[in-house]
């Protein structure tokens, strides 16, 4: 098997379609899990309470009952999380209130996010700075202000919804997407109960809606079974040479070869952190994760070994040669500042949240 190297993806880049990961996983507690859960469709009756994604795939010519153990949306957000902790000079805006800090990678719809547009750089709202107003303007075939301050948004995506921008809109695809399944999934019946040892009563005053009391006895779908678990990660090269800069063509070859090596990178760094989804569904793979390069068609792939120190050494030497004709990504962290609006959602929502508890998802 081969081993990456960088002339291999500047190569790839220019005339391959993907780079694919599977990652076959186990469970660690047997082979029952515990899968999100997710709101009923319906705003009406709530009576069925949550449910779990379970549905039918094709694999290997034969149908197959597969359950959501993480979905696209999740993987991306725990691929950003990853980068964010990594020890990396990454891109990075922050939003600031009081004492506390939040990072565009931590923030729902990234750079676009409603905490961004509610937020102020040396007291001017941020989208009206010129460095709002770049970011702002960036797009597919302008992306020269997003590689350079938010370059995640390029790999997980982002859609500018609120601008009003009409057509003109940025509006950005995925280049990274990444799924989990549990493969031949059961669904069973789980049982759960909790005994308060003070037997309080409610006519005592002791309410289950203040945490008092013991939980009766239920049972409720909530687990299930697997044969085992898959990850399915790829990024779409295809896509990656759809992101033009406004500079020389040396210059976008340059960001779609760090843009390819940051998706490793990101699947690099979260495969060190381990797959510990939720409570009762951490996975660890068979083995070590290969590299597939996918060609013009499936009958073009070849494997490459796959490792955190080879992947972080590509993207150290693809910044490097970017920086050598001038495309740099911004290292020094921008810090925003909360409007007075903002401020006040934080703290009206962080009071309901002390009287009421934590709004419902």
């Amino acid at each position: 098997m081969h081993k990456l190297s960088l002339d291999d993806v500047k190569n790839f880049v220019l005339s391959k379609s993907a780079f694919r990961i599977r990652t076959v996983l186990q469970p660690m507690s047997g082979s029952v899990v515990f899968p999100p859960t997710y709101a009923q469709p319906s705003k009406g009756d709530k009576s069925d309470g949550p449910f779990v994604v379970i549905r039918k795939e094709h694999r290997d010519g034969q149908q197959v009952q597969t359950v959501v153990l993480d979905s696209r949306q999740s993987q991306a957000n725990r691929f950003e999380e990853a980068l964010y902790q990594a020890d990396k000079a990454l891109p990075d805006l922050y939003v600031d209130c009081d004492s506390e800090h939040y990072s565009v990678y931590t923030l729902a719809h990234r750079i676009y996010d409603a905490v961004i547009r509610e937020s102020e750089l040396d007291g001017i709202p941020f989208w009206k700075t010129e460095l709002g107003k770049s970011i702002k303007g960036s797009h597919l075939k302008n992306a020269d202000a997003l590689y350079q301050y938010a370059p995640q948004v390029l790999l997980f995506g982002g859609w500018d919804s609120h601008s009003g921008g009409g057509v003109n809109t940025a509006k950005i695809p995925r280049v990274v997407t990444s799924e989990i399944v549990g493969i031949d999934a059961q669904q069973n019946p789980h049982a759960s109960t909790k005994t308060d040892p003070l037997d309080t009563r409610k006519d005592a005053g002791a309410s289950s809606e203040e945490g008092f009391g013991t939980v009766p006895n239920v049972t409720k779908s909530r687990t299930v079974s697997i044969q085992y678990a898959e990850q399915l990660m790829c990024v779409s090269l295809t896509s990656i040479r759809r992101i033009l800069l406004n500079q020389s063509q040396a210059a976008t070859e340059a960001a779609h070869t760090v843009l390819a090596c940051l998706a490793l990178y990101a699947f690099g760094q979260y495969l060190e952190q381990g797959y510990d989804l939720r409570s009762g569904c951490q996975l660890v793979p068979e083995s070590e994760p290969v590299l597939e390069v996918v060609g013009r068609t499936l009958d073009d792939i070849t494997e490459f070994t796959l490792d955190l120190s080879s992947i972080e050494e590509l993207l150290d030497e693809a910044i490097k040669q970017a920086e050598t004709i001038g495309l740099c990504w911004n290292k020094e962290a921008i810090h925003l500042k909360a409007n007075i609006k903002l401020q006040d959602i934080i703290t009206k929502s962080r009071e309901l949240n002390r009287q009421k508890g934590p709004a419902e998802e």
